[in-house]
């Protein structure tokens, strides 16, 4: 079917998020699918992807473009951070107990996605090299960034392994990209000929790792007041897609869309571990770490929409 075919990560993305729901057991921690081992491998694999798709000079101009960096960290640490005050606000006027409101003003601190904001450039027609830049240097500047932002705004101090975070992205980002582009060289033609496949296999690789998440959160319970922090979550993700959007209006297509895309999206990977090492022993952890798995679901399912109407409206 044509909706189908256009549409299919969102129509594959949709049937995860419910097979892991309905039977999470297959996909959870521990399972027999084993997808907490396979996820570190399916991560370094979107980034493989990415460096066998992206041409060297495009890579190269990407890394070079300091103010498409500049802007796409501003929207992350700063206006993110400012959006963040006015929902949690307006959440706490609509009910929301005091501590999902402040793992809204966490969640907002938090740099972006490492690989799904990459799959989705991808996916959406958008510059994926700007995408894997800041995917990278978001989540290195999140180790001080997000830790000093959360103490200001939430009162609460901490540390993050620093030196193991940095060696994670070195062999899960940094490595696979580089074997790409060494792959490239002499097989540049070919790739080309085949980036439509091997962008369907990044989103598979993403696909994976989305259903072993899901699958986690459905066996421990997404807590009480899921409905509030999900419209919340809407309202922040939307409101800070939209800003994104409406500042890079000067930018070529193809970089507004990554800038977009990469600034409004927020990672769970750092927001979960940092929640709980800055509030362990906390009676109300759960509604603390609720904003950011709640986040996630609403980013990917309003991601993979505006990836698919954009990737059909290439010369809008």
């Amino acid at each position: 079917m044509p909706f189908l075919r256009k549409h299919w990560f969102l129509s594959a993305y949709l049937l995860v998020l419910a097979a892991a729901m309905a039977w999470p057991e297959p996909g959870a921690a521990g399972g027999v699918l084993h997808l907490d081992v396979l996820k570190r491998w399916c991560i370094a694999g979107i980034f493989l992807c990415a460096g066998l798709v992206l041409p060297s000079q495009k890579l190269l101009g990407a890394v070079q473009a300091w103010r498409t960096h500049a802007l796409v960290q501003g929207l992350s640490f700063v206006l993110a951070p400012l959006l963040g005050l006015a929902v949690a606000w307006l959440a706490g006027l609509a009910g929301a107990p005091p501590a999902v409101q402040a793992g809204l003003l966490i969640l907002a601190c938090l740099p972006t996605t490492i690989g799904s904001c990459v799959a989705l450039a991808g996916l959406a027609g958008g510059n994926q090299g700007i995408a894997l830049v800041n995917s990278v240097l978001g989540n290195l500047l999140g180790l001080v960034a997000t830790p000093l932002l959360v103490t200001l705004l939430v009162g609460r101090s901490g540390s993050v392994a620093v030196g193991t975070v940095i060696a994670q992205l070195a062999l899960l980002a940094a490595l696979p990209v580089a074997l790409g582009q060494l792959a490239r060289l002499p097989a540049a033609a070919f790739l080309e000929r085949h980036r439509a496949r091997i962008g369907i296999v990044s989103g598979l690789l993403l696909l994976l790792v989305l259903l072993g998440i899901f699958s986690d959160l459905a066996r421990s319970g997404l807590g009480s007041g899921a409905v509030l922090a999900a419209a919340a979550c809407l309202i922040l993700h939307l409101a800070l897609a939209a800003a994104a959007w409406t500042i890079a209006a000067g930018c070529a297509r193809a970089d507004r869309i990554a800038i977009t895309l990469t600034s409004s999206q927020k990672t769970a990977a750092l927001g979960i571990p940092l929640i709980s090492l800055l509030f362990a022993g906390d009676p109300a952890l759960p509604l603390l770490l609720l904003p950011v798995v709640v986040y996630h679901i609403v980013q990917m399912i309003v991601g993979s929409l505006a990836a698919s109407r954009l990737a059909g409206h290439a010369s809008v």
